[in-house]
């Protein structure tokens, strides 16, 4: 399936690709399309974390939140944690990224992004 948004991605935004690819959509496309896009004409893929989309941001919830409700996937939320626990659970997983990352680095290792 092809998923677009805009283009210029940066941290935050690339959280949604990953969880589409891991849990939603096994072999996406991404499509990244400029900021000034009408994203109301696009009707050959799903449009996501693009204003006044169905899986953007709607209340307090971003785009990451809007893709796991509809496709009824659960998560940290779902554990009934506080704040605080949430953030010693998910610092976990953000440690061990970090921590692959500057092995990758030093060994010289560079992986090709698509």
């Amino acid at each position: 399936m092809r998923w677009v948004t805009r283009e210029k991605i940066k941290v935050d935004r690339v959280a949604c690709p990953w969880l589409i690819k891991n849990f939603v959509d096994q072999h996406p496309e991404s499509v990244f399309l400029p900021r000034d896009t009408d994203w109301a004409t696009i009707s050959d893929g799903i449009v996501f974390d693009v204003p006044d989309c169905e899986l953007g941001h709607h209340g307090e919830d971003v785009s990451f939140n809007s893709i796991m409700k509809k496709y009824k996937l659960g998560g940290f939320g779902a554990l009934g944690l506080s704040d605080h626990e949430i953030l010693e659970r998910e610092f976990i997983v953000y440690d061990a990224l970090y921590a692959e990352c500057k092995r990758r680095v030093k060994s010289g290792f560079v992986a090709e992004v698509s």
